[in-house]
């Protein structure tokens, strides 16, 4: 058994609707790495995430984390917040640079009243954890030691997800190593620049297939395949094992979490991992949950007719983006029929199951079933047997700790 790590990246508990009710947001994908992961492809310190009990038991039955909320070690630990990209540019500087930290002494990094790092001995790592676990501001924890003041950028919302997406994928490309090809590429394929590609073991590029990379970089994860004809523009972020589909269009700001199969045209886009969208149809400046389905054709506008700046409506109220294009974000778990069209700023929360091939409503709450002909409450048990048998196909399990959390979403004690 490992020794317990002194470095925690930490989620301050910041609801992230409708990806929060599933899942930390420090494990929101954003680039090529999910949040955490771009503290810890830095150096080769053990790292450990800290989240809130009430989630804790699903991210480790998921089982594609470092170690979740485990027994703090003896002396000074490290807690690095992973909702802002401060945190990472920090770590990655102390670690590159050989910045000479205070390896004893305790400090402190805030923008108002939240908390960017830390660097805390036992008892005040102890409360600092305790808080975090418990939903508690971790702020508390920090009375009677130096405290530094820094403004900075934070993953408020999901639409900031897509606004900073690209950016991230060139940040990521450059963390995870840059230029490099251990996979294969047909002699009739055509890359653009290849100098900015980044191809894993496993991976392949088939004939007829373009990597653009002119206007970015372009990374495909081990085992990932992009099929003949298809067309990629980075910056692009392919995960591991998934599948850019013959005659397919994935644009410049997409991102692809692992195991996904994406046809048709995508562009500014997310999908987290494990979601299908095999076919044809649009999907722009959005935000996609794992373990979702988009039926062919499902399109989502993403640009209003009077180009103005698109509202969404969240559980805080309406907000508005800000934003120019924004198209939709689909908490995870949702399977959309075929014809699916979805408004501008549209949010549909997780486990729901909509089809009709018409335009749905702008905000659907979670457990919805139903379309054209009207949305009825999504039974809950109906919705477990059917997302078991789509991760089994797969050769995922929908675990016990993750059946429990939707059975307290569907029932409403665990919003």
């Amino acid at each position: 058994m490992m020794s317990p790590t002194r470095f925690r990246v930490f989620d301050d508990g910041r609801s992230i609707y409708p990806f929060t009710l599933t899942r930390p947001a420090i494990d929101l994908r954003l680039g090529a790495l999910r949040l955490w992961e771009k503290i810890a492809v830095v150096g080769t310190a053990r790292i450990g995430l800290l989240v809130n009990d009430r989630i804790a038991a699903v991210v480790a039955e998921r089982g594609d984390t470092p170690p979740v909320n485990e027994p703090l070690a003896e002396g000074p630990t490290w807690l690095l917040n992973g909702r802002t990209l401060y945190a990472a540019r920090f770590w990655r500087t102390v670690v590159e640079s050989l910045v000479e930290l205070p390896p004893h002494e305790e400090y402190a990094v805030r923008d108002g009243d939240r908390v960017i790092l830390a660097l805390l001995g036992e008892e005040r790592a102890r409360r600092f954890s305790e808080a975090v676990r418990s939903g508690r501001p971790p702020l508390e924890a920090l009375d009677g030691i130096p405290v530094g003041e820094e403004a900075v950028d934070w993953i408020d919302w999901p639409w900031d997800l897509v606004r900073l997406n690209a950016a991230e994928i060139a940040a990521d490309w450059d963390r995870l190593g840059g230029q490099k090809r251990s996979g294969t590429v047909s002699p009739a394929a055509t890359v653009y620049r290849p100098e900015h590609v980044r191809i894993e073991g496993g991976a392949r590029v088939e004939a007829g297939a373009v990597l653009d990379a002119r206007e970015g970089p372009i990374w495909i994860g081990e085992g990932a395949i992009v099929h003949p004809l298809a067309y990629v523009q980075g910056p692009v972020a392919i995960g591991s094992g998934s599948e850019v589909m013959p005659g397919a269009r994935v644009r410049q700001g997409t991102s692809l979490g692992p195991g996904c199969l994406v046809g048709g045209e995508v562009e500014e886009t997310i999908f987290q991992g494990w979601t299908n969208k095999y076919h044809d149809g649009f999907v722009g400046h959005s935000v996609i949950g794992a373990w979702g389905n988009l039926g062919a054709l499902t399109t989502t506008s993403d640009l209003k007719n009077t180009y103005g700046t698109v509202r969404v409506e969240l559980p805080e109220g309406i907000r508005d983006t800000g934003e120019l294009k924004i198209g939709c974000f689909l908490g995870d778990q949702v399977r959309l029929g075929i014809g699916t069209l979805l408004t501008s700023g549209a949010v549909i929360g997780p486990a729901c199951n909509l089809f009709g091939g018409t335009l749905l409503p702008k905000t659907i709450p979670p457990f919805a079933w139903g379309g054209a002909d009207g949305i009825e409450r999504y039974d809950v048990e109906r919705f477990l047997s059917t997302a078991a048998t789509a991760m089994r196909r797969r050769g995922a399990t929908l675990g016990p700790a993750e059946q429990a959390l939707y059975r307290r979403l569907a029932a409403g004690n665990d919003q």
